[in-house]
């Protein structure tokens, strides 16, 4: 069972957790910062700044210690907004293997675990670092170099 994560937001006072299962996870709270309203077939909630306690609890879950949960993987893929392909093509494996991860029928390497966090801290940070670079490399070389040359048969 992965630890509780519980949020609060600075403006409101202190109401009690709720068990927020709309972002896709299982062990998010809030203790404030919400509205519950009743509906016609149930309980409705209105989140404060909501895009705000995204980025919260992805900064939390992109810093925790141990490998990211089959969950956790799902949500941030869903929140940079990315197909099971497009993640599989940035990260040079599969979409069969995404898949697998997101069922938790395996786990990446630690590397791309580690790359999948960063990737997300980068995009709520305007992605000025790891997308620009990534988009680079996928560019071919504006000049290629006129002295020196990759020889196919060496390599």
């Amino acid at each position: 069972m992965k630890t509780k994560l519980a949020f609060r937001h600075k403006k409101d006072e202190i109401k009690g957790p709720y068990r927020y299962t709309a972002c896709g996870l299982d062990n998010v709270y809030l203790l404030n910062g919400y509205e519950l309203y009743q509906l016609e077939d149930g309980e409705g909630v209105s989140v404060r700044d909501l895009e705000d306690l995204h980025c919260a609890i992805g900064r939390c879950l992109a810093k925790q210690d141990g490998p990211l949960q089959p969950k956790e993987l799902r949500w941030f893929r869903l929140h940079l907004d990315w197909t099971q392909d497009k993640l599989a093509e940035i990260l040079a494996c599969t979409s069969e293997a995404v898949t697998q991860w997101e069922k938790g029928e395996c786990a990446p390497s630690e590397k791309n675990d580690l790359f999948i966090r960063l990737l997300y801290l980068d995009h709520i940070d305007d992605g000025a670092g790891f997308q620009t670079l990534l988009e680079r490399l996928r560019q071919p070389a504006s000049q290629p170099p006129t002295s020196w040359m990759m020889d196919q048969a060496a390599a």
